[in-house]
């Protein structure tokens, strides 16, 4: 009679455990849900955080030409305002994804909004080719905290074929933002003068930064991996042969292809200047 007792009481018990760690676990859920159904308004916020970069190289094109004959400087000396902003951009991007994976999502974007913001905006008072060129290193460093770090939200809000979707939507943004850049420089370039190009980006940047501000960290638990670590991993990858052949391919099939894009335009417009 006790057996039966005790093993009746256990039953109970064990019963009332697993309501509890039912409800438990569908409060945690229903969080979990809701702050995510919160966070996937942030498709926006990713778009415009995934064109920064194309949109700050692409639209100062249309001004190159003239600027080189206001500085009184050669077509070669010009271009590196874009050629030092793509190799400080791509350093930059194997910066900001450890450094947000250790300090979360927000403060590494600020802070590199940050730096875009003021790099804009001091981009549009250059007064010299040398300057321009120190600023836009500049506004690379900035701008790639938005692209490196925008990628890693969409990872930590979404998931599955939802992520996916929202990967071909930024996928579709970042292949416009270059055809776009041009035409709405040289929008700009008609309708003003080329200092607005930079005053605009920084309106963009401004844009963003608030916007972060307003968004909750989506970073879940910071990576605690040491900075010796995440180093041997990027040494492996360098010392990867089949990494790096896969690399320079896809190198060589894009990068001629946007070069000579580049050069067409800028040619055709000093043609035409």
């Amino acid at each position: 009679m006790c057996g039966h007792l005790r093993n009746v009481l256990l039953k109970t018990k064990s019963g009332f455990a697993m309501v509890f760690q039912q409800r438990r676990n569908d409060n945690i859920n229903n969080s979990n849900e809701n702050s995510k159904r919160n966070l996937k308004g942030a498709v926006p916020l990713l778009a415009l955080l995934t064109a920064f970069p194309a949109l700050s190289t692409d639209m100062i094109l249309p001004a190159i030409p003239s600027l080189a004959k206001t500085w009184n400087q050669p077509l070669s000396v010009m271009n590196l305002i874009l050629v030092c902003f793509f190799v400080t951009y791509g350093f930059f991007l194997l910066f900001y994804g450890p450094v947000s994976d250790r300090f979360g999502r927000r403060r590494p974007l600020l802070f590199g909004l940050a730096i875009y913001i003021v790099a804009s905006l001091l981009c549009a008072f250059a007064s010299s080719a040398s300057m321009l060129i120190g600023l836009r290193i500049l506004q690379a460093a900035g701008a790639a905290a938005s692209s490196s770090i925008s990628m890693a939200m969409t990872k930590d809000i979404f998931s599955g074929q939802e992520r996916e979707r929202i990967l071909a939507y930024i996928a579709v943004i970042m292949a416009l933002a270059p055809m776009l850049g041009p035409v709405l420089g040289g929008w700009v370039l008609a309708n003003f003068s080329w200092p607005w190009i930079f005053f605009i980006q920084a309106v963009m940047g401004l844009i963003g930064m608030i916007r972060v501000l307003h968004f909750p960290e989506t970073l879940p638990q910071v990576s605690d991996t040491p900075l010796s670590r995440v180093i041997h991993t990027y040494g492996r990858l360098l010392l990867n042969p089949s990494y790096i052949v896969m690399v320079f391919v896809m190198s060589a099939s894009l990068f001629p292809c946007t070069v000579s894009l580049q050069v067409l335009l800028i040619s055709t417009l000093t043609d035409l200047a």
